[in-house]
Parts: C-alpha cells; structure tokens; sequence
C-alpha cells in the first residue's frame, strides 16, 4: 500500500473505479481494494468481487456512513467505497466526503481518509471516438435539470452525462432546430463479453441518433460547428411566442439582464413575467439553477409555458398566482426581477427581503409615480448599490425610400442590492 496508509493509518477509501470494468482500475484502486476487508458501492460495482469479498450494497450516503461507522466498532481492516467513474467528476464522493466531515470533522477525514481517483466517463470516452475535450461544455442530465439544448446552441462541443435518458434528450434536440449537429453515444462504457453489459458506440446526426433505443449506462458527445456563443441576451422578439400580453422588448431586457447579474446556479424570480420572455434568459443565463415565473393572467401562463417549451427550459417553473402569497413557498432567491406588481409592490419588496437580505432585485416602472415608490422602498428597505437608468428606445421603420424611427413608451430600469 501507499506511504501514506502506512503513515497515517488511514482505514477508509473512497475509490473512483472508472467505468466497471476492472480492467480500468488504477494500480493503486486495485490494490486499496485487494487490502479492504469490506467493499460497500452499488451492486453493479461490487458483482466482480462478491465472491471474494464482504460486500455491503448501497448507494445512499447516508446508509453508507451508517455502514461505515457500524464496521468501525465492530470490524478491523480497512473498508473500500465504490464510486462509478472519477471521484472528482460528478462523482458520489463529494456527498459521502461532505457527510464524513460532518460525522467525524476535517482533521478525522484528513487523517483517516483516502479518495483515490479513477477514469471518468468522459475522458475514456473521448478517447475511444479521437475527440479532445478540454475545450468541451460539460453537462450533467443525471438527477438535474440542466439545459442539453442550450448547451449545444452555444457550444461546438458538449459531453453529457445522460442518466439514462440519451434518446429523451436527443428528440428534444431534434425538434427544436439542432437535428444537424454530430454527436457520438457511448453505452456501457469498458464492458465486454461475457458479461450482460457491452459496450456500444453509435455516431450520426442528432436526428438520426434519435431514432434509436440506448441503455440506461449511456453518455452523448455533440459537435456544433454553428454555435452561436454564450450571450443569449436581449434575443429578437420574433423568438418568442407572443400574444396579447405586453412583452419586454429585447432591447429592455439586455439592460434588465446586465443589472440582475445572474450567475449559472443562482435561483431568481420574475415577478410579473408576462410571456415569459425575461424568465427564458433568465433560464439561459442560470442553466444550472432554477428560475420561477410568477404570473397571475391566465393567458400569459399559457404563454410562458410556450415559451418554455421552446426553449427546453427544465430550469423554469411556472407558477401561477398573484405576488406576494405566490412566493411564500418557494426557496429563498439570489435575485429578483419585477415587471409587474399589481399595487403589491410594498408587500413583494419586504418578503424578498425576508428572504434574502442580500439579494439582486430590478424593478421596471413605467410611470413617474411607480418610479417614485420604488426608488422610495428601496431606500426604505436601507438597498445599496442603487441606480437608475431610463431606457428611450426607437427603433428604425421603412417608410418608401426612407427610413425613419418609432419611439416606444421609455422606461425606468431600478436596480440595486440588499446589504444583509
């Protein structure tokens, strides 16, 4: 074993194992798991060492440090957690090392624990099919809601792992414009005959790999030389589903966009969202968060939801009812955006607050006496980093010959942020 075993006494491993197969261990994972007298992970990783080994079959963490701690008072030798892939790379191992800090605190971890890395599905993948992946857009489908669909619009490369629905998200690429890009599948990864699992890698266009069936054990590679880059911004109106419910204008919602300072796993509202135009970028922008559009007009609901749609937006969630009392359950934001308060201004900018003192929140006001009330609560509720910006927007129209420009109503942009 390792100096460090030796030295530290160290009694627990955490081992990445790569795909399955243990033809992919690492020397030292094989060796940590030659040594361990109990080997605890998910059935399917244990099945090429239960003959020989004490196993114990989980995959929750918290049944595995009850398992853990239970062998450490009654059995001697070191115990090995079986981990799929890499232990850095969507791995278990960030939970169960979490919980043992927890359980034990850092100096017991630090001292008693090992995580001993292993191939991850995307290196051994790239690899199989010659593709470079350092400048490739990482997404995680298994158990989140990321967006595969905006992913790809932006990115020449993107590598997903699917969890177990490859064909699911492949359809939606295919039915919302990006059929053409190239991509690869790689099912059970590493596995061979005679087991039940084999590998098998499939290529083509999203839309022909659409068409077919894949195993739950599936990852996607995707090429798309037209990406357009990460700035989806201030989108053309024209992108948006529209109806009879006033839409904020592109030009409105770059600035509303810069001002909210969204990062990608931030939670936001929009309050008052209309057709959901704001909350789309939102969506876009917070890719791995969650954004919730709160709308009280029964044909804008229906709207968002369009809006949704066409986006692939799993991020967004459209609740339907007036503000405040539709915000009492959600979770507490990292910023807020309000289009539309219904007189409940007040009332909304104190719950957020309760929420979170600190948050990002934007205000659009059209009237002097709305501006006047916002910029009021604003410093009622002691909000710094204010400003204000009012947007007069024309927009060129062909007149013949000639162009001339259209004025639309201007509006008043308010942002700041809380100081808790």
């Amino acid at each position: 074993m390792t100096e460090r075993n030796k030295i530290s006494g160290v009694s627990l491993y955490i081992i990445g194992i790569g795909m399955g197969n243990p033809g992919c261990l690492t020397v030292e994972a094989a060796q940590a798991i030659e040594a361990a007298k109990l080997l605890v992970g998910a059935k399917r990783m244990l099945a090429p060492y239960e003959k020989e080994k004490s196993c114990a079959v989980s995959y929750r963490t918290e049944e595995i440090v009850e398992i853990i701690e239970e062998y450490m008072r009654t059995g001697a030798g070191n115990i090995a957690v079986l981990l799929s892939g890499d232990s850095g790379f969507y791995s278990g191992a960030k939970a169960l090392l979490a919980a043992l800090r927890e359980a034990w605190g850092e100096e017991t971890v630090q001292r008693r624990v090992i995580v001993l890395p292993g191939i991850s599905s995307l290196s051994y993948f790239c690899a199989k099919i010659g593709k470079s992946w350092e400048d490739a857009e990482l997404v995680n489908l298994h158990g989140a809601e990321e967006n595969l669909w905006q992913a790809v619009l932006t990115h020449e490369k993107v590598f997903a792992v699917t969890g177990g629905n490859a064909q699911k998200y492949l359809e939606e690429l295919a039915a919302h414009g990006l059929g053409g890009a190239f991509g690869y599948v790689g099912e059970n990864l590493s596995y061979a005959a005679p087991q039940p699992l084999q590998e098998r890698i499939s290529s083509g266009t999203v839309r022909e790999l659409a068409r077919q069936e894949y195993a739950p054990l599936s990852v996607l590679y995707l090429e798309n030389p037209e990406a357009v880059g990460a700035n989806l911004w201030g989108l053309p109106d024209e992108s948006f589903t529209r109806g009879e419910v006033p839409m904020t204008k592109a030009e409105v919602r770059a600035v509303v966009m810069s001002k909210l300072r969204i990062r990608e796993k931030d939670i936001v509202y929009d309050i008052g969202a209309g057709t959901g135009s704001v909350s789309v970028e939102m969506a876009l922008t917070a890719r791995r968060g969650k954004v919730y559009a709160i709308e009280t007009n029964p044909k804008a609901v229906a709207l968002c939801k369009l809006n949704k749609d066409k986006f692939c937006l799993h991020n967004m969630e459209i609740v339907e009812g007036m503000a405040p009392a539709a915000l009492e359950q959600l979770p507490a934001p990292d910023a807020a955006f309000i289009g539309g308060s219904k007189g409940q201004l007040r009332e909304i900018i104190d719950l957020l607050v309760r929420k979170n003192p600190a948050l990002r929140v934007v205000i659009n006001t059209i009237t002097v006496e709305n501006t006047a009330a916002a910029l009021e609560l604003l410093e009622t509720e002691n909000f710094t980093d204010q400003e204000i910006v009012q947007l007069q927007v024309s927009r060129g129209l062909k007149v013949g010959a000639s162009h001339m420009l259209t004025a639309h109503n201007p509006v008043t942009v308010l942002s700041a942020r809380g100081r808790g």
